[in-house]
C-alpha cells in the first residue's frame, strides 16, 4: 500500500488517497506518502470514513482555503462557487488550483464536462491570477447558462439566471403556450441552432410560468367560478378578479424573490390547458399584458404585477374567449390558465422600450402566390411591439422562401397606402392603474416614426419616399418621408431573417408533427461583441 501510494502521487500528487491498517505504526509512513490513515479497529471508523470522503472527495461544501490552512469562503452550489471565485484572495485560488480541487469538487457532483474542461489546466497556463480567477468564472458562467436550456425546473431564487432560465411556480400543468416554449427550447439545443447564424444567437427569453393549480385555487377561495362562468360583462369580470382578495401567501412570496432578480421588463402571458394545442391556437383569445417593473418600491411592482396576472384570470371568462371556445368541441368548464411571465425583448431609448422589430410566422399559407407554394409558409413583421401585428396593423407580409416578393408594395401608390406609419413601444414612465376599469393598454403607447428614427431603430426596417421623384428608395440616408418596408433586411439582407424563420418553420412542424405558427422579436441593439438576440415568444 505505501508503494502504490507513492507510485501513484509521483505521478498525480493531488489524488487522496487513505491507507488502512489495524498498526498504528504506519501512521507516520503514510502521511510521510501523503496518503491518509485510518485505525481499522477505531471505534469511529464508518464515521471517519465518511469525514474523510466528505473533505477530500468534494462531497461537502467547497471550503477555499490559503496555503496556511486558514478558511476564507465557502461555496455549496455553482452559482455560489462563481460568486466565492469573484472574491477570495488570489492566494486560496492558486492553492485550489495547484491541487485541481475544483474539478474533483465538480465530479464529485456528477458535473463531469465542467470538470474535464478545467482539469487540464494548470496555473503556468496563465500570466497572472487575475487571468486565471476569470477564466474559471467565464467557465462556470457558460456551463450553467447551457445547462439551463431547454429545461423547466422549480423556481429558486438563487439559481434563477434573467439571461438563460425557465422556471415554474405552484404544481400541475403548465399551459399550451409554456409547454410550446420548452419545445421548442429543447429543439434549439437538441439541433445545434441556437448559433448557426453568425451574429445572432436564437432563444426562449427567460420565464416563469404560474401553474393552473394557482388558478383554481385563486377561482375556489374567492367565490369566483360560476359568476364568471354565468356573467356576460368583461368589465365586472375585471372588476371581481382584480379586487378579489385571496392569493396563495407562497406564490406571492416566490413573485417576490423572482423580482428581487429581475427589474427589467415584463410581458405577462396567457398559457392556457386549451392553448397552442395542435388544432386550437387561441391566437389573441386571451389578454396580454406588458409591465415597466422599473419602480423604486418593490411593493408597487409585486401588486402591479398581481393585478396583471388576474387580468388573465379574468380574460378566460371574456365574451371573446367564450364565443371562441363555442367553436371549438371544449367547454370553459375544462378550460384552465397558467401564466407566463417573460422578461420582454427589446432596448430602452428614453421612456420608450421596444424591439427593434417582432412578428408572427406560420408554416402553412393558405393564400400563396405562384412561385410561393401553401407549405413555403408566411411572415408579418413590423417595427417596435408584436401589437401592430396582432391587432392587424399595418405589417410587411412576406413568404420566407421568396422575401422579396413583397405584393403590397409594387408601386409607390401601393407602398404609401400599404407601410407601417407608426409603432407601438412600451413607456417607461406608466403606471398601472387597478381600479374598476382594468384594460392597462395605456402602458403601450403608438408613436410615430420619426421617434423610430431618433431611436436609430428605423434602420433595419425603414424606406424613404421621394416627393420630387415619386418614389420609394431603401433605407433612410436621404431626405423624404419613412416609411416602413423591411427593405434593408428583406432584400438586403443585413440580419438574416427569412433564413431563421424558414428553418423554424421546418424544424417546427417537424417536431409538433403539424403545422406551426411562432411569434417572434429581434434585439439589433447590443454591446459590441455581443450577439443580436432572435428570440421566440
Amino acid at each position: 500500500g505505501i508503494k502504490f501510494t507513492k507510485n501513484v502521487k509521483m505521478l498525480h500528487k493531488d489524488i487522496p488517497i487513505l491507507l488502512q491498517s489495524s498498526n498504528l505504526e504506519f501512521a507516520q509512513k503514510a502521511k510521510e506518502s501523503g496518503a491518509s490513515f485510518l485505525n481499522k479497529n477505531s471505534p469511529r471508523l464508518l464515521h471517519e470514513l465518511r469525514e474523510f470522503m466528505l473533505n477530500h472527495f468534494g462531497f461537502g461544501d467547497f471550503v477555499f482555503q490559503r496555503f496556511d490552512g486558514k478558511a476564507v469562503g465557502r461555496a455549496n452550489n455553482l452559482k455560489t462557487l462563481e460568486e466565492q471565485l469573484r472574491i477570495v484572495p488570489d492566494e486560496s485560488i492558486i492553492f485550489h488550483a495547484e491541487r485541481n480541487h475544483f474539478s474533483k469538487w465538480l465530479k464529485a457532483r456528477t458535473e463531469f464536462w465542467l470538470a474535464h474542461k478545467l482539469r487540464p489546466k494548470k496555473v503556468t497556463d496563465f500570466s497572472s491570477v487575475t487571468e486565471l480567477r476569470n477564466d474559471l468564472i467565464n467557465s462556470l458562467r457558460l456551463y450553467q447558462e447551457l445547462r439551463q436550456r431547454g429545461i423547466i425546473t422549480d423556481f429558486n431564487k438563487e439559481s434563477f439566471d434573467p439571461k438563460n432560465s425557465f422556471a415554474r411556480i405552484g404544481s400541475g400543468s403548465l399551459g399550451g403556450k409554456a409547454r410550446g416554449l420548452g419545445f421548442i427550447n429543447i429543439l434549439l439545443n437538441n439541433n445545434r441552432i441556437r448559433y448557426k447564424f453568425e451574429g445572432v444567437e436564437i432563444s426562449v427569453p427567460s420565464a416563469i410560468v404560474i401553474a393552473i393549480d394557482v388558478f383554481d385555487y385563486f377561482l375556489k377561495k374567492n367565490k369566483l367560478e360560476s359568476f364568471a362562468i354565468n356573467s356576460t360583462d368583461d368589465k365586472e369580470i375585471t372588476r371581481r378578479f382584480i379586487q378579489a382578495k385571496y392569493f396563495p401567501a407562497d406564490i406571492i412570496d416566490k413573485l417576490r424573490e423572482f423580482l428581487e432578480t429581475v427589474k427589467h421588463p415584463l410581458a405577462i402571458r396567457s398559457s392556457s390547458l386549451l392553448e397552442d394545442s395542435q388544432f386550437q391556437p387561441f391566437a389573441g383569445v386571451y389578454q396580454t399584458f406588458m409591465l415597466p417593473n422599473y419602480a423604486d418600491d418593490i411593493n408597487v411592482r409585486l401588486n402591479e404585477l398581481l393585478a396583471c396576472i388576474k387580468g388573465v384570470y379574468a380574460s378566460t371568462f371574456y365574451r371573446k374567449a367564450k364565443d371562441y371556445m363555442k367553436a371549438t368541441s371544449y367547454s370553459l368548464e375544462e378550460e384552465k390558465m397558467a401564466v407566463i411571465i417573460q422578461i420582454l425583448v427589446g432596448s430602452l431609448h428614453k421612456e420608450r422600450f421596444y424591439p427593434d422589430f417582432s412578428g408572427v410566422a406560420k408554416s402553412y399559407n393558405f393564400y400563396p402566390v405562384p412561385p410561393q407554394k401553401a407549405t413555403d409558409g408566411i411572415a408579418l413583421v413590423a417595427l417596435g411591439l408584436g401589437k401592430q401585428v396582432v391587432d392587424g396593423g399595418k405589417a410587411v407580409r412576406f413568404s420566407p422562401k421568396y422575401p422579396t416578393h413583397l405584393l403590397q408594395f409594387f408601386s409607390t401608390k401601393e407602398t404609401l397606402k400599404n407601410a407601417q406609419q407608426t409603432f407601438f413601444a412600451l413607456d417607461k414612465n406608466s403606471k398601472l392603474q387597478t381600479g374598476t376599469n382594468i384594460y392597462p393598454e395605456h402602458l403601450i403607447k403608438s408613436y410615430e416614426l420619426s421617434k423610430a428614427e431618433e431611436d436609430q431603430t428605423l434602420f433595419y426596417a425603414g424606406s424613404t419616399y421621394s416627393v420630387e421623384n415619386d418614389a420609394v428608395y431603401d433605407g433612410v440616408s436621404r431626405e423624404g418621408k419613412r416609411v416602413v418596408t423591411f427593405a434593408p433586411v428583406l432584400k438586403h439582407k443585413i440580419f438574416p431573417l427569412a433564413e431563421i424563420l424558414e428553418m423554424l418553420l421546418d424544424i417546427g412542424s417537424w417536431g409538433m408533427g403539424v403545422q406551426v405558427e411562432i411569434e417572434f422579436a429581434v434585439k439589433t441593439k447590443v454591446p459590441k461583441g455581443e450577439r443580436k438576440e432572435f428570440a421566440l415568444l
